[in-house]
């Protein structure tokens, strides 16, 4: 029922609260997938950059932003997760990738959401891990520096500092072309 008012007043001042009643009943009921699959209908629906956020009165819009702050958090640590566990077995697939992609998504939308929040730094950390994890280390030594140098000192700020010339050393390895090896390893100096 509650779904279907969700669906026939999609800009209800009620929609919000009544999607979080649908996932609240989803998890009394012990269905968790489902109610994991809601938070991302709520993140969707609701984000800041929806049609439903900008129209959405002061009040509403701040109903939304702590649970869009939480559901973006656990959403994009569940695809990380997932990610690296199929990454640990050796089961490298196009479902692992996937699952880094949206994770990334979910990280970016956080961070897009939350700009000046404590834990933007974590989150652009996070996404270093996962450029490393997939082997772009040129984008991860991007991310790396971002989260180490970009903001207050914070908890990541040494090990992302340490990942990003670890990142490097990959990359610099990794090349084949000896011109460009040079210049990496200029570069790196």
């Amino acid at each position: 029922t509650l779904k279907n008012y969700i669906a026939l007043n999609p800009n209800s001042p009620y929609a919000p609260a009544l999607q979080n009643k649908v996932l609240h009943t989803m998890q009394l009921g012990k269905f968790f997938s489902q109610s994991f699959a809601e938070k991302e209908v709520f993140i969707t629906n609701y984000d800041l950059n929806s049609n439903y956020y900008t129209t959405a009165d002061e009040e509403t819009k701040a109903y939304i932003r702590p649970y869009l702050y939480a559901y973006l958090d656990e959403v994009a640590r569940f695809y990380h997760a997932r990610a690296q566990q199929a990454k640990a077995s050796g089961l490298a697939s196009a479902e692992m990738n996937t699952n880094y992609q949206t994770a990334l998504t979910y990280y970016q939308k956080f961070i897009e959401s939350f700009p000046g929040d404590i834990n933007v730094p974590e989150k652009i950390y996070m996404m270093a891990e996962i450029n490393a994890d997939i082997n772009d280390y040129q984008q991860a030594i991007v991310l790396y520096e971002r989260a180490a140098y970009d903001n207050p000192i914070h908890f990541y700020s040494e090990d992302a500092a340490i990942a990003s010339i670890v990142a490097y050393g990959k990359l610099v390895s990794a090349e084949q072309d000896p011109e460009k090896h040079k210049e990496l390893v200029d570069k790196k100096l």
